[in-house]
């Protein structure tokens, strides 16, 4: 059997294998002889394998000793130790640039502390209170405690250096939030909000309530008052798991995409969303780091994909753009000069509500510089940033005029340029590269320059990996910077660009198997599921053993490949049902069109690098089958189904609905289809992606999919509706034609 094949290839001994084959899964069960065999082994000679509890021996000698010359009897009694005491569980760790500090949370057995650790001593008072903002007990005030109010606590630092506080389990809050207060001279130290330290995990739906309110009925609100309250959030979010924090990347992504507002009744200086900027983006680095939970790691790094990069020197952009309109005579305000309406409603924008959308028009504004063309201009505007004339009228601080011609600036907005991409650009690859270099060694910044200057040569993808190889080293790091992490991001998105680019209708069927292993290696750099890791390496084994195309390779790289399928297919439902009812509960409470979040889910799934694996596998699956003389059907949906056979077009009844369950016989898909109601399964001839929207929503409705690649058995299918005249036969899938024919084909 092909389950065989794959668990061989594996390599490793597991002792007895029975495979089990089950609709959609492959499972494999070993005996375990083999381990109690090395439980055996390891209690005679004193030590346990990991998960054993360990021994202590005690030896009792009988008889005269060795030295008198006599034989001595010797018994060995197994005692079992009494367990160790419980290590304390880390919770967090996270250094704080403003303020110095590094806050460690942890769980004992008695309860939750945090520390508060100042990198060098001075005279500081942590302020903090519990969950919302409640003061704590007074028994669980430390030592050098002073109650303010009902809200807050007010405790010195030990020697200027640190303070730990301690919470029994039964009176442990949610999470802990505080500011500091400097003695000499007074200063208060907030990190744009306030610190929050979470305990436990917080009931989710009180945290999506909450961030719902804001973006539905806060009547001043903006990008950085969005982004304070996911620093104060985003902990709660965290501990709630993939659930929370794809709740998170949700929120952002709709952000950065401009669905949610970006600013309403509300102003902010340009150095306050510079901060605000950064300290989100470092504290998502943090989680995509080190958080336990390889969802919580994935969902983190896709937000920071889309997040700006913060930090620079925020009043650079408001300085800026004041320096250059004196520097060349703009009028300002009611100072003296050349009357350009544009910059000057550009600098208000400026001035009270920066956001990344001031990069694209800066490069709108040198395009139309250099030509003289406003056509450039309004290209730009849409190619880069999908802005329209009507939403540059429509912010909150209206950008109304066109711009004048004065090609003179051009080299002082190019320096601007810079300016705003320090501050606002994120996985941008060229910005990303600058910021990070300080960061890498000499070899890996010559190659990763090298692979820039001649990024469209066709071995860029391979020199992607193995640059990203090196990178990830660094981000992951303790204290690894986010410019490499945004670099890495960068890096990855051009990889897919490179491969997407491929014509893939001209590559050999050897080029399509080692370009499915080159994405595999790329993917396994930062992919957070163990199941597609697991797959790599199996599809690298395949991909060099030997006799390549034979009969036995073709069933083994065929096993392999529908392994692959079916941890695609896995990875994009979870991730579709972590992400879509989120942007539905936005979408409706924010306001916003249906059409921008009705695939929501599906579009996020498609936006992942790993999705180009989807058409890679769709066109070796003939040349796989071939080699192995397997059966005709793909599988891409499997599920129980019977219906009444209807040969036809599954775009031609797209909006229909039907009473009776249907099995639709449809010669080609086109992959964006809709299932209507009462469909039961769709047949068709086309190979299908399984990570396309008809894939999905097949598996989402409970809709069998699958592929016929037979000419003969295709034929016996649409021949069930001849003369024109539907021959209703019912087709018993799951018990009798699914069951015998799809199921020998799949696993056979």
């Amino acid at each position: 059997m092909i389950v065989d094949r794959a668990l061989q290839l594996g390599g490793g001994h597991v002792g007895r294998c029975t495979p089990i084959v089950q609709p959609g899964r492959l499972h494999a069960r070993a005996s375990c002889a083999p381990t109690r065999r090395r439980q055996a082994v390891a209690q005679s000679s004193g030590c346990a394998p990991a998960g054993i509890a360990p021994t202590r021996v005690t030896i009792k000698q009988l008889g005269r000793q060795i030295s008198s010359g006599r034989r001595s009897s010797v018994v060995a009694h197994a005692v079992q130790a009494p367990p160790a005491p419980a290590a304390a569980e880390e919770l967090s760790r996270v250094f704080y640039d403003a303020g110095g500090i590094t806050v460690v949370a942890t769980k004992e057995a008695s309860g939750y502390s945090v520390l508060v650790e100042a990198a060098e001593p001075r005279g500081m008072l942590l302020h903090w209170g519990v969950n919302e903002w409640e003061a704590p007990p007074q028994e669980q005030l430390p030592e050098g405690s002073t109650k303010v109010d009902d809200k807050a606590v007010q405790t010195h630092f030990k020697d200027g250096r640190s303070v730990w506080l301690h919470f029994p389990n039964q009176h442990a809050p949610e999470r802990i939030v505080f500011v500091l207060k400097e003695l000499s001279p007074e200063n208060w130290i907030n990190n744009g909000s306030c610190y929050s330290v979470q305990l436990k995990p917080p009931g989710i739906d009180k945290l999506i309530s909450r961030v719902l309110d804001c973006e539905g009925d806060a009547t001043h609100w903006s990008l950085k008052d969005r982004l304070v309250l996911v620093n104060d959030v985003l902990d709660g979010f965290a501990a709630a798991g993939a659930d929370g924090m794809g709740f998170v990347f949700t929120w952002l992504r709709m952000s950065s995409s401009k669905i949610l507002t970006w600013a309403r009744n509300s102003n902010y200086q340009s150095k306050d969303i510079a901060w605000m900027q950064k300290v989100t983006s470092e504290r998502m680095t943090e989680k995509a780091r080190g958080h336990p939970d390889p969802w919580v790691r994935l969902y983190a790094r896709l937000a920071l994909a889309g997040l700006p990069r913060g930090g620079g020197n925020g009043d650079d952009i408001r300085m800026g753009i004041l320096h250059i309109m004196r520097e060349y005579g703009i009028k300002e305000g009611h100072r003296p000069g050349i009357d350009e309406p544009f910059l000057e409603q550009w600098h208000q924008k400026l001035h009270q509500n920066t956001t990344p959308e001031d990069v694209t028009i800066c490069e709108a504004y040198l395009a139309y510089l250099h030509s003289g063309n406003h056509d450039d201009y309004w290209r730009v505007l849409w190619d880069n940033g999908r802005i329209t004339k009507e939403h540059l009228e429509g912010l909150n601080i209206p950008i109304k005029a066109w711009p004048q011609h004065l090609p003179h600036m051009i080299n002082a907005f190019k320096g601007y340029l810079w300016t705003l991409k320090t501050c606002h650009s994120g996985a941008d690859m060229d910005t990303a590269a600058e910021m990070a270099k300080g960061h890498l060694d000499g070899d890996t910044t010559w190659m990763l320059f090298d692979m820039l200057q001649n990024r469209n040569e066709w071995w860029v993808p391979g020199k992607i990996v193995e640059v990203r190889k090196r990178l990830a080293g660094v981000w992951r790091a303790p204290g690894g910077s986010r410019d490499v992490l945004l670099l890495d991001i960068a890096l990855d998105n051009y990889f897919r660009t490179m491969v997407e680019r491929t014509d893939r209708s001209t590559l050999s069927r050897d080029s399509l198997v080692d370009m499915v292993g080159m994405v595999l290696d790329n993917a396994g750099i930062a992919c957070e599921s163990e199941d597609l890791q697991q797959c790599g390496r199996l599809w690298g084994r395949v991909a060099t053993a030997g006799n390549r195309w034979a009969g036995e390779w073709g069933l083994q790289a065929l096993a392999a490949a529908q392994r692959l399928q079916l941890s695609l297919a896995g990875y994009a439902d979870d991730m579709c049902s972590h992400t879509q009812r989120h942007a539905n509960a936005l979408g409706e409470r924010a306001k916003v069109e249906k059409a921008y979040i009705l695939n929501f889910g599906e579009e996020v799934v498609r936006g992942q690098p790993v999705f180009v694996l989807s058409g890679l596998l769709q066109d070796l699956e003939r040349h796989l089958r071939e080699a192995a003389g397997a059966g005709p059907w793909q599988v891409i949906s499997q599920v129980p189904a019977l219906g009444e056979v209807v040969v036809g077009s599954l775009a031609d009844i797209q909006g229909q609905a039907f009473s009776k369950p249907v099995v639709l016989i449809c010669e080609t898909l086109g992959g964006m289809e809709d299932i209507p109601p009462g469909i039961s399964a769709v047949l068709t001839k086309s190979s299908t992606d399984v990570l396309s929207h008809v894939a999905i929503r097949a598996r989402s409705q409970g809709v069998l999919l699958a592929t016929c690649f037979d000419d003969a058995e295709w034929r016996r299918l649409t021949a069930m509706q001849v003369g024109g005249q539907e021959q209703y036969d019912v087709l018993y899938l799951q018990q009798q034609w699914c069951a015998e024919t799809l199921q020998q084909s799949f696993f056979a």
